[in-house]
C-alpha cells in the first residue's frame, strides 16, 4: 500500500471538512485545472479511504465539533443578544469561510504599454485623423520598460 504525503492529506482533509473536491484540491495547492480529478481519482485509493475513516472517527469523537455543529455554535454567537459586534462579526466571517464566500484576490502588475480609446467621428477619415493623433500622444505618455 502507498504512503499519502502531505499534499495528498490535505486535500483529504478539505473533502472531510466538507469542502468540494475541487475547493479541497486547490487547498492543497493542486492546479485548478485539475485539482478536482486529482481529488477524485485520490479518493479512491485504500489509504485514501483509510485516511478519511480516521479522520471520521476523531471528528465523532464527543470533544472534536464536527462542521454542523461549529456552524450551528457560530451561528448562535451571530444571533445571540449578549453577543458584542465584534464577537458576532467575528463569527459571522468564520461561517463565511467555512462556506467559501470570499474570493482569493490575485493580483497582478502588466503593461500592456497603455490603452487607445476608440474614438468617436463621422467618416472613416476623421476617424483615422482622431485615432492617429490620439495614438501619438499615448506614445509619447507611455514608458517603456526594459
Amino acid at each position: 500500500m502507498r504512503k499519502l504525503n502531505e499534499q495528498q492529506k490535505i486535500a483529504l482533509r478539505g473533502v472531510a471538512s466538507g469542502k468540494s473536491m475541487t475547493e479541497a484540491g486547490r487547498l492543497a495547492n493542486y492546479s485548478k485545472n485539475c485539482a478536482s480529478q486529482v481529488v477524485r481519482k485520490l479518493m479512491k485509493r485504500p489509504d485514501a479511504q483509510a485516511f478519511l475513516g480516521d479522520l471520521q472517527n476523531k471528528a465523532n469523537s464527543a470533544t472534536i465539533l464536527d462542521v454542523t455543529a461549529r456552524k450551528e455554535h457560530l451561528s448562535k454567537i451571530v444571533t445571540n443578544q449578549v453577543s458584542t459586534p465584534t464577537e458576532q462579526i467575528a463569527a459571522i466571517h468564520a461561517l463565511n469561510k467555512m462556506d467559501g464566500v470570499y474570493i482569493e484576490r490575485v493580483e497582478t502588475n502588466v503593461n500592456h504599454g497603455g490603452v487607445m480609446l476608440v474614438p468617436i467621428a463621422a467618416t472613416v477619415d476623421e476617424w483615422q485623423s482622431v485615432a492617429e493623433s490620439t495614438q501619438a500622444k499615448l506614445m509619447t505618455n507611455t514608458i517603456e520598460v526594459n
